[in-house]
């Protein structure tokens, strides 16, 4: 079962001869997390291995289908949040990546989740999430998000539009109502909706 996620595609470690090497897999995604477990320690006497491993998962970046699910357990590993999670006054929303459910029947519709998190120290009291799904807008408003906590909306998309499309647009952007966000690179996320030959529906996202 995975518990928490972290970088492990290209990942340039040490090599010989002062060189660099590019490594792949769990070998490479492992360190991530041993070396923050072995800073929180470190600069938290007394803290236990438990209450360490908790921190780490309460503090990561939510991603695949919101909340724990078995590919990414609690999300992706993010060092500077666990490093900054007593500093009070941060506010950030971040949109994270369209989920695409499971889609076993091609004449169902499909359904992709968009959603945000707070990834900041206080709550977010309004939320707006923009969503502009091939040409239609509309705007969400989520409310009392507590820390870490993700809140999101369901779209339903038939098959047939995407055949007729060729390729449908996903464009997200949230905004804090009333406060200033920390990070507002992490405010929009730009997917695109298509069907492979096989009629299996597939995401890219940026």
């Amino acid at each position: 079962e995975v518990i928490i996620a972290a970088p492990g595609l290209g990942v340039n470690a040490a090599g010989a001869e002062d060189g660099l090497v590019s490594l792949s897999g769990t070998s490479a995604a492992a360190p991530f997390v041993s070396g923050a477990l072995a800073a929180l320690l470190s600069m938290t006497p007394g803290m236990t291995a438990d209450e360490a491993i908790k921190i780490l998962c309460q503090y990561a970046n939510d991603a695949g289908a919101p909340g724990k699910d078995p590919v990414t357990g609690y999300g992706v590993l993010d060092v500077g949040r666990v490093l900054n999670r007593n500093v009070r006054g941060l506010y950030d929303v971040a949109v994270c990546t369209p989920y695409l459910h499971s889609w076993k029947n091609r004449d169902e519709d499909i359904v992709i989740t968009t959603y945000v998190q707070n990834r900041g120290t206080e709550p977010l009291r309004h939320v707006q999430l923009r969503v502009r799904f091939d040409t239609v807008d509309q705007v969400l408003d989520f409310y009392d998000i507590e820390v870490s906590k993700t809140a999101g909306h369901d779209f339903r998309v038939a098959p047939e539009r995407i055949r007729q499309s060729g390729t449908i647009l996903l464009t997200c952007t949230a905004t804090i109502d009333g406060a200033i966000d920390i990070s507002p690179t992490d405010n929009t996320n730009k997917s695109s909706l298509s069907l492979k030959p096989e009629a299996k529906p597939k995401t890219d996202a940026r």
